[in-house]
């Protein structure tokens, strides 16, 4: 499961140039085109500032590996399927003086694939260059950066003839803390498949790749 973390700090305006967060999540459409495949609807969802500088990709290359492996199954370079604006009233703030505008543009990119049923199943990945100006908690802040990752399990999870969406988080937007005040964000998630559970750990992140490797070559 791929978290999706976007805490939001202000101390001063700040003009972010990369992208702050994001997600990749699917789901089973059925039976593929061909003989022992099965058809996915695959989405990324990436956040921005509204001030941001550099744009999104587009294309923006999802790439697909076998899981038992490691692999390269295939690259696909995907479209950008359209661009969503979330902004916070600031008057909902009153703890704050002096609310910076928050406002977040949010990426889509959609996926339609056959893939082979597979014993291992396959890893979804999308890596992506630096992150947002003035992050405290990571040096260099800007020479990290992001990998997205979902994973779609294989016969030896499923069974024969097992299929699987991934979990979808509730949260869809953004938010403001104020130091010193309560404060409650909702991480839940819901899974389409009836039966499947969901537990929730945290885990070092993964790296992605540095300044100037913003669409790493197919053996990294």
């Amino acid at each position: 499961i791929l978290f999706l973390c976007l805490f939001i700090f202000f101390i001063s305006d700040v003009f972010a140039a990369h992208i702050s967060g994001g997600e990749i999540f699917y789901q089973y459409i059925g039976p593929g085109t061909l003989p022992n495949t099965n058809q996915y609807r695959i989405t990324l969802r990436l956040f921005r500032e509204c001030t941001a500088t550099t744009p999104f990709d587009n294309p923006a290359t999802i790439r697909i590996f076998n899981t038992s492996d490691n692999s390269l199954y295939s690259d696909f370079s995907v479209p950008l399927n359209n661009v969503q604006t979330i902004s916070i009233d600031p008057s909902n703030y009153p703890c704050i003086t002096n609310v910076p505008p928050v406002c977040y543009e949010v990426a889509f990119y959609i996926l339609m694939v056959d893939l082979p049923v597979s014993v291992g199943g396959y890893s979804i990945v999308y890596t992506r260059c630096c992150r947002v100006n003035n992050i405290l908690n990571i040096t260099p802040n800007t020479n990290v950066g992001n990998l997205f990752t979902a994973t779609i399990p294989g016969t030896s999870v499923l069974g024969p003839g097992g299929n699987n969406a991934s979990p979808v988080f509730v949260l869809r937007d953004t938010a403001i803390v104020c130091g010193g005040n309560p404060f409650t964000l909702d991480f839940g998630a819901s899974d389409p498949d009836i039966g499947d559970s969901i537990s929730f750990s945290f885990c070092a992140a993964y790296d992605g790749p540095p300044v100037g490797g913003a669409a790493p070559p197919p053996n990294q």
